[in-house]
């Protein structure tokens, strides 16, 4: 996995916790 995907998957993640 590419750092940027992953980045982009951390931000993914960190948006559904928040808007939980």
């Amino acid at each position: 996995m590419n750092d940027d995907a992953v980045l982009l998957e951390t931000a993914r993640c960190s948006l559904r916790g928040q808007a939980s």
